[in-house]
């Protein structure tokens, strides 16, 4: 039921998006080993990823398991991207319509929630929305890092928390600052890929 409540909120275009696929992305191999022990301990789990770009890890998750994937994302990308012309080349394509293009065959497990991540999950946490997992990859600057990964661990108590790019300086001190908060939360490290317990 919430699922086809959220669907209303975030319906897909009616016609099919159309284009070339291109899965430009980042996933290591760390990150799929991990992200593959956590979807085995459910049969059909609800994920939110935080971080879109152009789908790739979203593919993933809904070629792996038989999930629903909520996947968030501004589309305006970071001040990286920007400063990297190959991916400023992809942003000045047009990013949302290309992780459209390349999520399309997944349109009935796969919502794209547009917006602001801070004010995303404020609203599905509104929504009594309770994903099983919260995969965090979206900006890697220190406060938007802490956010994302303070406000998943408030409103999603439940999920499991866990996320790419922990070796990264803004995000580093981020999950730092996060255990310096709370004693009760311990973190496991596979290369850049992260996951918070709650001991």
């Amino acid at each position: 039921q919430k699922w086809r409540q959220l669907r209303k909120f975030y319906p897909w275009p009616v016609d099919k998006p159309q284009g070339k696929k291109n899965f430009h992305g980042w996933l290591a191999e760390d990150n799929k080993t991990e992200l593959t022990k956590i979807m085995s301990e459910f049969e059909a789990p609800l994920i939110l990823e935080i971080g879109t770009w152009l789908g790739l890890s979203a593919r993933f998750f809904l070629k792996g398991t038989k999930c629903n994937v909520i996947t968030v994302d501004h589309f305006k990308g970071s001040r990286e991207h920007h400063e990297n012309p190959e991916w400023k080349a992809i942003l000045d394509n047009g990013l949302e319509q290309q992780a459209r293009i390349n999520l399309a065959n997944f349109q009935s497990r796969c919502l794209i929630d547009k917006g602001i991540s801070r004010q995303v999950l404020l609203e599905l946490f509104r929504l009594q929305i309770q994903p099983d997992i919260v995969y965090i990859d979206g900006s890697h600057e220190l406060d938007a890092a802490y956010t994302d990964i303070a406000q998943s661990l408030s409103f999603f108590d439940s999920a499991i928390i866990c996320g790419d790019d922990g070796n990264m300086p803004g995000v580093q001190k981020a999950l730092s600052a996060i255990l310096d908060e709370n004693e009760n939360y311990s973190l496991e490290m596979k290369g850049g890929f992260w996951r918070i317990h709650n001991v």
